[in-house]
């Protein structure tokens, strides 16, 4: 476990030298994450279209990855390529002869394919050849426009190109969790120490739901700036809620020891409103209206963030999780051709 403790605090260490988005947002005056309106995204002239943009361009990262059986970390990856570069391009002075003018639409998406072009290049085995993004591209830029972006990209990011994704952090949790915090209802063998030592159906059901609120953040546009192990660590701790072997107090005692390992502090209102945020998307996409949280007097005594406190049910403690149901399915395959933008 100690290692594991060890690994945490290293990608922590790794987040906040080169990937946090709390300190690159910071350097360009940008607001709070969840207000995606108020904030600056590679302009201040036409920030709600960049970010509409945004939102086309990884709904295209899906599809592709889809397509070709690339890892949702991939995309995370490259959207993570492409947030940075557009924090770090608005730093460029407006003279300046590197700074991309991301409010022509055909520039951003010549960023964002270049953006997961480099990711697949380190991450996938496959390998995508400039002249398929070309094509892909209908003929919009040619291969050696991609190319020539891509080292302006890596430039811009220094290189930067590792960062610790939402989803290794989630890994991570599932192995942290010392002896003696886990608790269960008699539904289940009442000798459980460790959440590895759960029935396999529940171990899943957490790391599935943890996983499925990871990737529907990547596209989220008001969680952008949010640093990946908040991430991580609010869907971890809804995936926990939504266990109902798992009771309250276990549940508390598992956030308390993670805050304490992570910095963290999960009864912030940063936290619970990731957290509230995370629980929406998941909603959303599993279909439901219903949204129950565990109410901050369980975690602390501290007052309730105010977006979610008017959502929350003082009837139950927990969303209502069928652990044997199929968590989600993927629809067909669309049309990949860049012309989202």
């Amino acid at each position: 476990m100690d290692g594991d403790s060890s690994t945490i605090r290293a990608m922590l260490q790794q987040e906040e030298s080169g990937y946090s988005m709390d300190q690159q947002k910071a350097s360009t005056n940008i607001g709070s994450p969840f207000h995606a309106g108020n904030n600056h995204y590679g302009s201040s002239n036409n920030n709600n279209l960049n970010l509409v943009n945004r939102k086309k361009m990884i709904e295209w990262y899906h599809q592709i990855a889809e397509f070709c059986n690339f890892s949702n970390e991939t995309v995370e990856i490259a959207t993570s390529h492409l947030d940075r570069f557009v924090i770090l391009n608005h730093n460029h002075g407006p003279s300046s002869k590197s700074k991309v003018n991301l409010d022509d639409q055909s520039n951003f998406q010549l960023v964002a394919m270049t953006a997961f072009y480099t990711a697949v290049k380190i991450y996938e085995n496959e390998v995508m050849d400039p002249a398929l993004l070309s094509s892909l591209s209908q003929g919009a830029y040619s291969a050696n426009q991609f190319e020539v972006m891509e080292y302006q990209i890596l430039s811009t990011l220094k290189w930067r190109v590792n960062p610790p994704t939402s989803l290794a952090f989630v890994r991570q949790f599932i192995h942290i969790v010392p002896t003696n915090l886990i608790t269960t209802t008699n539904r289940h063998n009442s000798s459980i120490n460790q959440i590895q030592d759960l029935p396999k159906a529940i171990e899943n059901t957490i790391f599935e739901l943890s996983k499925l609120q990871t990737e529907l953040s990547i596209g989220d546009n008001r969680l952008r700036t949010t640093n990946k192990s908040m991430i991580a660590f609010a869907s971890f701790m809804n995936a926990l809620e939504s266990v109902s072997c798992l009771d309250r107090q276990t549940i508390k005692r598992v956030g308390d020891y993670l805050s304490k390992i992570t910095s963290i502090d999960w009864c912030s209102k940063q936290f619970m409103d990731a957290q509230y945020l995370l629980y929406t998307n998941l909603n959303k996409n599993m279909g439901r209206d219903n949204i129950t949280m565990m109410t901050d007097d369980s975690r602390t005594n501290t007052k309730t963030s105010s977006s979610s406190q008017n959502n929350k049910s003082n009837n139950d403690d927990r969303m209502d999780i069928d652990t044997e149901s199929t968590l989600y399915s993927r629809d067909s395959p669309r049309s990949v051709h860049a012309n989202t933008v």
